[in-house]
């Protein structure tokens, strides 16, 4: 897939996040990051079109960690849907 069809979806383990990142995948590489890893695991754990991130919002060495996963997999993030 294309570097630009990459999207960060922030608050995907559940509700509107969960139902964009479920929506977009296969469309995009979706980066699908919540606090809850293991919802995240069970949601999209078997699916390539998405890669899951550990990242509460609240904690900025959460983020810095997260994002620094992320950018190593991927040169740039184009999109993002903060949820």
């Amino acid at each position: 897939m294309s570097a630009d069809r990459v999207v960060l979806v922030t608050g995907a383990s559940s509700g509107v996040g969960l139902s964009l990142a479920h929506h977009l995948a296969g469309r995009f590489h979706v980066l699908a990051a919540a606090r809850r890893i293991g919802r995240l695991r069970e949601e999209f754990g078997r699916d390539p079109d998405v890669s899951v991130f550990e990242m509460d919002l609240s904690e900025p060495a959460s983020v810095t960690a997260a994002l620094d996963a992320m950018l190593a997999q991927h040169e740039w993030i184009p999109h993002l849907i903060n949820n």
